[in-house]
């Protein structure tokens, strides 16, 4: 990881900066910044979250390697990329306001990636409202095998065969698809069993049966509902395991009672 610079001083201290957010390379767990930006020439192919709108003033003053301008672009602001955060949908009062990242937001348009080798130095030279700061972790799952940044959470819709319910679970980081699975299976029916379990998604009025693996999403979309599938008589026998015996009472069986003292106690 690059030793950030501890404050934008000269025009080469700005360029540098510029040419990390280029080449920086994602190391899994480090942390990138999102910052606004209204997409420029010189910041498509950053990778992490700054407002572009920002991100464009600051890259115009450095084009121009005039230092003054650089040192006034001010303080970084993200206010257009981002919405109250409302908690149980009731206001809360201005200090205790939480903040995040409006919904479908296009990188390289609206907004920029940078590392916290280039995030360190921005804020030192231009602050940044708490609230605003937008950090995101390199991470990789099952369905991208390597690391990434997920700008937005991946979410898998799914409901189970007995109900109409459609519920969402987050793909969490690092996780695998056999954990997704028995995260999944667990949430629709404590205690299902594997390997009586389907998964399908409903193609023309037809089942079409898929697995949880890295190619989920060539074979279903993201609006796409999985349906949770098993027969609820093995179920239950995995869930109690095999039915209980009948409770009988202590002592011989009726059959083994002779027949004369069994006629004797009716009378």
């Amino acid at each position: 990881m690059h030793v950030p610079l501890p404050i934008i001083r000269t025009v080469d201290d700005a360029e540098t900066l510029l040419t990390l957010v280029e080449t920086t390379r994602l190391v899994l767990h480090e942390n990138w910044y999102a910052i606004k930006c209204n997409i420029y020439r010189m910041c498509v192919i950053v990778r992490f979250v700054v407002s572009m709108t920002w991100w464009k003033r600051f890259v115009t003053a450095v084009e121009e390697k005039n230092i003054d301008k650089i040192l006034r672009v001010g303080i970084i602001d993200n206010s257009d990329i981002m919405e109250e955060d409302l908690h149980d949908y009731v206001p809360l009062p201005a200090a205790n306001k939480k903040f995040k990242l409006r919904p479908n937001l296009t990188e390289r348009k609206e907004f920029v990636l940078v590392p916290e080798s280039v995030m360190i130095p921005l804020l030192v030279t231009y602050d940044c409202h708490t609230y605003a700061w937008i950090r995101r972790t390199v991470v990789q799952n099952f369905l991208r095998p390597y690391p990434h940044i997920e700008v937005y959470p991946i979410i898998i819709k799914w409901r189970t065969i007995f109900n109409f319910m459609v519920n969402e679970t987050k793909v969490e980081p690092f996780v695998s698809a056999g954990q997704f699975t028995d995260k999944l299976y667990g949430l629709a029916s404590s205690g299902i069993r594997k390997e009586i379990t389907k998964l399908y998604v409903d193609r023309e009025d037809a089942k079409k049966y898929i697995e949880i693996d890295e190619n989920l999403f060539t074979n279903i979309t993201r609006d796409d509902i999985l349906v949770v599938e098993w027969n609820p008589d093995p179920v239950y026998r995995g869930l109690f395991g095999p039915a209980p015996k009948k409770a009988t009472l202590p002592g011989p069986e009726l059959s083994q009672i002779p027949l004369q003292t069994t006629l004797c106690n009716v009378m």
